[in-house]
Formats: C-alpha cells, sequence, structure tokens
C-alpha cells in the first residue's frame, strides 16, 4: 500500500545567516520521513526506525542553542519552532572546525533538548576528517533542539552541605 503525503516545503540555504530558515511544514500538511529514508536539510540528517511526521513546525539553523545548557556546544544548532512527537533512528549533524567553539571533535555527542532538558547521546560515528557525527540508535525522543557537545563537558553540581575544617 502506497502512502501519500503533503508537502509545504519552503526551503532557504542562506547558511551564513544566524537564523536561517530551512523548512517550514505549514498548518495543514504533513511531512512523513519513512523508516530507514534519510532526511537531509542543510547539515542535519534524520533517519528514522519508524515513520516520523512532522507538521505545521519550521525548522531553523543558528550559531548559538537557545535552551540553556550547561555544556558548551558548537557553533550550530538546530532548533524546531514546536516540540516533534517522538522519534527513533539515528541523528547526524555535519559542522565545519570553525564551528567548534574549542571543543574536542573525538569528544563531540549529540545533545537533544525535548522541549524541558538536554541529553545527550552517544556517537556510532566520530568522523573527524569529514567533520560528522552519527548518534547511537535515540528512542522515542521528542525534538525540540539539537546540537552538538562535548561528552567531557561539565556536569550541573547543586551543592546540599558541606562541612570543612581548618
Amino acid at each position: 500500500m502506497s502512502k501519500i503525503t503533503t508537502l509545504a516545503i519552503a526551503f532557504s540555504f542562506a547558511s551564513l545567516q544566524i537564523h536561517a530558515q530551512i523548512i517550514t511544514v505549514q498548518n495543514g500538511t504533513s511531512l512523513t520521513i519513512q523508516s530507514g529514508a534519510s532526511f537531509y536539510a542543510n547539515g542535519l540528517t534524520l533517519t528514522p526506525s519508524a515513520d516520523f511526521t512532522i507538521t505545521n513546525v519550521t525548522l531553523t539553523r543558528n550559531n548559538t542553542i537557545t535552551n540553556p545548557s550547561y555544556n558548551t556546544s558548537i557553533n550550530r544548532a538546530y532548533k524546531f519552532s514546536a516540540t516533534t512527537p517522538a522519534f527513533s533512528g539515528t541523528v547526524r549533524i555535519d559542522y565545519q572546525d570553525a564551528e567548534l567553539n574549542g571543543l574536542s571533535e573525538p569528544t563531540l555527542q549529540v545533545n537533544i533538548h525535548n522541549g524541558v532538558s538536554w541529553a545527550a547521546y552517544a556517537s556510532a560515528t566520530n568522523d573527524v576528517t569529514n567533520n560528522y557525527v552519527v548518534s547511537t540508535a535515540i528512542s522515542s525522543v521528542a525534538l525540540n533542539e539539537l546540537t552538538l557537545a562535548s561528552s567531557l563537558g561539565t556536569l550541573p553540581l547543586v551543592w546540599l552541605s558541606f562541612t570543612a575544617q581548618k
């Protein structure tokens, strides 16, 4: 049985702009990426392991993250205008050396903000020659913002109490 998907897509490839709109799926339409197919948009590749459908959303590429994080990220982030339904599959993010923000390439991991908090996902591939990172399989994660950050980043600490002696 063939599945027909209605698309309303607006592309903008002005990659040097701070807020470059990549794609818009207008209200009343949807974009379905079928299981095993790869969807590439300006350095972001989503390869779902189950059909992934988004509606009424715009994807932009920014030079900085918009959701606060404890970890330093590269100077490239992808932001959905609304949190997507759960995604399962792999995420690949391409980058340029000038976007590393002082981070070491072998330690980069895909970081995803699900609309509430950030989580890092182990890397299946860190290609420092061709400048991309592919996550291991991700299962049922809502996508709000995506970037690369170091696996050696700082962890948030909250001191409940401590005692010091001279």
